[in-house]
């Protein structure tokens, strides 16, 4: 049995004793106490009968039953890999960031000249910063 129908028949049971303390003849219950633990008890005999037929067909060594954990025991494992995967490139890519991030500059271009570069005329590169609004030029081939 399942805490909440230890809970609901303790309730119930509190209630009974009070009118037996009262010695009153006329015991009223209420209904919604007696629903909820019937509706308790009907929810955990069916897990109950569920969990039965898993146990009987583990006991008698069923095949259904090996199917079912081999072919969970395949799932877990594809997710176990896909997950070891995950972090690899995960890693991998962290790594490659991080060197993206630490690049320098291997030169400067002014912001008129990228209207050059668009149109194919060669640009000016600049060695070093000059000016405020020149844009940094980064190599990425490694």
């Amino acid at each position: 049995m399942n805490n909440k129908i230890l809970e609901l028949a303790k309730e119930l049971k509190e209630e009974c004793l009070e009118y037996i303390e009262e010695e009153t003849t006329q015991i009223t219950i209420a209904p919604e106490h007696l629903v909820a633990l019937c509706s308790e008890i009907e929810r955990s005999t069916k897990i109950n009968a569920e969990s039965t037929k898993l146990i009987e067909a583990f006991c008698a060594d069923d095949v259904e039953w090996h199917k079912l954990l081999d072919a969970r025991e395949q799932e877990n494992s594809t997710l176990i890999n896909l997950v070891v995967k995950l972090a690899d490139k995960y890693s991998e890519v962290q790594k490659e960031l991080n060197r993206i991030n630490t690049l320098s500059p291997i030169g400067y271009i002014d912001s008129l000249s990228t209207q050059d570069l668009k149109c194919g005329v060669t640009a000016l590169l600049f060695v070093r910063k000059t000016e405020p609004n020149q844009i940094p030029l980064y190599r990425l081939d490694k």
